[in-house]
Order: structure tokens, then C-alpha cells, then sequence
């Protein structure tokens, strides 16, 4: 099990196929992660 645990976001899927960005920005004090990914959403 990892110990820090984890941010999570549930969000609804097109009802075709499509391709979708998903990013996310994570602030700490020792600076910034910025991570962008794209989602194949398939039948």
C-alpha cells in the first residue's frame, strides 16, 4: 500500500469513442507537478 495516499476525480465518459485530455496541476512547497494525458475512450 502506498502511504500518501491520493487525490482521486470521477468524471463521466462520452457515450462514443473519443479521445479526451485529462490534466492536473500539484502544488507543494517545494514547487510545482504539472501532468497532462490523453484518455482513448473505447465501446
Amino acid at each position: 500500500p502506498l502511504a500518501a495516499g491520493g487525490l482521486f476525480k470521477i468524471g463521466n465518459a462520452p457515450d462514443s469513442p473519443d479521445q479526451r485530455w485529462i490534466s492536473s496541476v500539484l502544488v507543494r512547497s517545494d514547487g510545482w507537478v504539472i501532468d497532462t494525458r490523453r484518455l482513448n475512450v473505447a465501446n
